[in-house]
C-alpha cells in the first residue's frame, strides 16, 4: 500500500507514512472490496461535457490508480477545464504533495470567482 500511494520521498517520510496508516486502517475490507467492486460498471463519461462549473483535475505523475492519460481524457471532454500533473506524486497525493495541492486549488479558486446564483 506504501508503494501505491506513496513516493520513495514520501515512504521514507515517517510522519506522511503514519497518516497514511492511520487512514487506511479506519476502512473495513469489506468497504474497500465494494468500492473497488462499483468502480468498473460505472461509467459516466457521457455526461462529462454537461459540466459548466469550472473544473480544476489535479493528478499525480506516477499513481498507479488515476493514471494523468486518464485525467487528461476527463479534462478534454469538460468544456475549459484544466488539468495539473505533480511530478512524482502517486496516489496519496494529497497527503505527500499536499503544499503542491493547496496551491494549485488555491490559485484555481482565486482565478474563478464566484458567481452569484439565479
Amino acid at each position: 500500500m506504501l508503494a501505491f500511494a506513496l513516493s520513495e520521498r514520501g515512504q521514507a517520510d515517517e510522519k506522511t507514512v503514519a497518516e497514511l496508516k492511520k487512514m487506511v486502517v479506519h476502512r473495513s475490507p469489506e468497504a474497500d472490496a465494494r468500492r473497488l467492486a462499483a468502480i468498473p460498471g460505472f461509467d459516466l463519461t457521457d455526461r462529462l461535457p454537461e459540466i459548466t462549473a469550472p473544473t480544476l483535475l489535479i493528478y499525480g505523475e506516477d499513481d498507479p490508480a488515476a493514471r494523468p492519460e486518464i485525467g487528461q481524457k476527463i479534462a478534454d471532454a469538460i468544456p475549459g477545464a484544466r488539468m495539473e500533473v505533480i511530478p512524482g506524486a502517486r496516489h496519496g497525493i494529497t497527503m505527500e504533495f499536499a503544499q503542491e495541492t493547496a496551491g494549485l486549488l488555491r490559485d484555481f479558486v482565486l482565478a474563478h470567482p464566484s458567481q452569484p446564483t439565479r
